[in-house]
């Protein structure tokens, strides 16, 4: 089903859980962290921009209106300038002491598109949505949820694409993955066919053209590794509903992820559990995650 703003919020209100891989990769790192974001809304104030996925962000809002006007470049190209403003990395100073040009520029987001644009105008296939937002149940009581970049088709059926703006392109799996194989299920369920899945690669270097970084890896799961999927992803939801009918988190003491703290830290970090709220409220703000709100 195709959904919208607010609907999260209704489902919640019924007593119906929806989840997206983003929140059930979260509860399999760390059950308190899920807690703390997902279930409390909590957002760190003090929490430093991410140029990346503003950066990211721009692209695909680029991307969306590009095909939405027939691939006008010049339409494409306005709309990742409006969302990107203001969003620049600043430049950065060097040992040397002197000003590095900063990755995470306009005129960098510019020639991505562009790129992009030049190389991919001449794909046939036609494109159904772009950017949709949609939810299927998983078994009563539990949705799968997802903003699916790109749906298409071609002579073989239904394809789903799914855009990457990185710097670590040759990191991506697509077997096993909880985010494409959700979304090859939720796909399937919404147009009745079997399909296909495509990963849309926009690599980001300081030292290769952008035209060089385009790639499409193109994929599909046959019915025994949806089966597994499915098994695992009820699993996971199922632990998730245990968790909250129990109201407790287990910790996982996955602290530095990435080699950054865990925003949530400073919380997990608490001698007396008369100091959580105090610090929940001079630290963070509530900010629900919500994929159906309009960017």
């Amino acid at each position: 089903m195709k959904l919208n703003q607010g609907t999260l919020q209704e489902l919640r209100q019924k007593g119906t859980y929806a989840y997206d891989p983003s929140s059930i990769g979260s509860f399999i790192s760390c059950p308190q962290m899920y807690y703390y974001r997902y279930e409390l809304g909590l957002l760190r104030k003090d929490a430093e921009p991410s140029y990346s996925l503003e950066f990211g962000g721009s692209g695909h809002k680029g991307l969306e209106v590009w095909e939405k006007t027939e691939r006008d470049d010049t339409a494409g190209i306005q709309a990742a300038i409006k969302s990107f403003t203001g969003h620049e990395e600043p430049p950065k100073i060097g040992k040397s002491g002197k000003e590095l040009a900063p990755t995470y520029s306009m005129i960098y987001l510019c020639s991505v598109l562009n790129a992009y644009f030049q190389k991919y105008r001449a794909d046939k296939r036609r494109v159904i949505e772009t950017e949709l937002a949609v939810g299927e149940e998983l078994i009563p009581g539990i949705y799968l949820i997802g903003r699916i970049d790109k749906i298409m088709e071609d002579s073989r059926g239904v394809v789903f694409a799914d855009y990457k703006f990185t710097k670590y392109p040759d990191k991506y799996w697509t077997l096993p993955s909880l985010q494409f194989t959700t979304y090859a299920f939720i796909t399937s369920k919404l147009t009745g066919k079997q399909v296909r899945g495509e990963l849309d690669l926009v690599g980001i270097s300081k030292t290769k053209s952008p035209d060089e970084l385009l790639t499409r890896v193109p994929f599909e799961y046959n019915d025994f590794q949806l089966e597994t999927w499915k098994n695992s992803a009820i699993y996971w939801t199922q632990q998730i509903n245990t968790c909250r009918l129990a109201n407790y988190w287990p910790q996982s003491w996955q602290c530095q992820p990435f080699f950054r703290d865990c925003a949530y830290a400073p919380l997990c970090q608490a001698v007396d559990r008369n100091l959580i709220e105090p610090l929940i409220q001079s630290m963070y703000r509530v900010d629900f995650w919500d994929p159906f709100q309009e960017s």
